[in-house]
């Protein structure tokens, strides 16, 4: 039985983490060749990122500057109250008096409290992390939440970020060839001019720099288990 590696490969299409600069007006994103699919599009933000359609964002957050054990005593420092997103009653929360209280077992109180917000040990520290993102999202620690100073938490909202616009795929106007140019738009202006993003997607035969527009590709392929693809027999004819 002879066999050998398969060269000859039906094409793809796909480009892999082209590089292409903003252009000027900080939104508009043109890749080198005609994009065909639009669900197959990735776009990495100077490398780094990855950007979905929707963007990327982040939702509130706090870290303790204080580090435990805390004491905790009854109606001196029990207390937590918070808003959250703007709502006009405050969630609370009374915790046991302890005289050496762990931040492990501070997490687990806070937390089974269901206060609407995530409570994790940072290093040692209580941090606090809201559920929802973006700029809309807040979580305000009121003044009465006696709590606070003993974790090293201010009094004070705390609102979540929009790290990255999200982006739209556009199909170019006024364009007359035989295949439509499409370009990607982010939603707002980039804050640097010298952002690139990095795009992965599929391009149509015609312009596809793998076959050369033969819709075939001479490089072997491997399986999902690792395994080179093969032929076999009369095949290698």
């Amino acid at each position: 039985m002879s066999y050998d590696r398969q060269l000859d490969q039906i094409c793809q299409h796909q480009i892999a983490n082209e590089a292409v600069y903003v252009a000027p007006d900080r939104l508009t994103v043109k890749p080198l060749r005609a994009i065909a699919a639009g669900g197959h599009v990735q776009v990495y933000l100077n490398g780094e990122v990855l950007v979905p359609p929707s963007g990327v964002s982040m939702g509130p957050s706090v870290v303790g500057l204080k580090a435990g054990p805390f004491r905790i005593q009854s109606g001196q420092n029990d207390r937590l109250q918070l808003r959250l997103n703007q709502e006009a009653e405050a969630r609370e929360v009374v915790l046991p008096s302890s005289a050496s209280m762990t931040v492990d077992q501070l997490v687990r109180l806070l937390n089974e409290a269901r206060l609407g917000v995530v409570w994790s040990n940072l290093a040692g520290k209580v941090q606090l992390q809201g559920t929802s993102t973006g700029t809309q999202a807040s979580v305000y620690v009121l003044s009465g939440s006696t709590l606070a100073p003993t974790l090293g938490i201010t009094a004070r909202e705390y609102r979540g970020k929009d790290l990255f616009p999200g982006w739209s795929l556009i199909t170019a106007p006024r364009v007359l060839t035989d295949r439509p140019l499409k370009y990607i738009v982010f939603d707002r202006p980039l804050k640097a001019y010298g952002d690139f993003v990095q795009l992965t997607y599929t391009t149509v035969q015609q312009d596809c720099r793998r076959c050369g527009g033969l819709g075939i590709e001479n490089d072997w392929r491997y399986t999902k288990n690792g395994n080179v693809i093969e032929v076999r027999d009369e095949a290698l004819l």
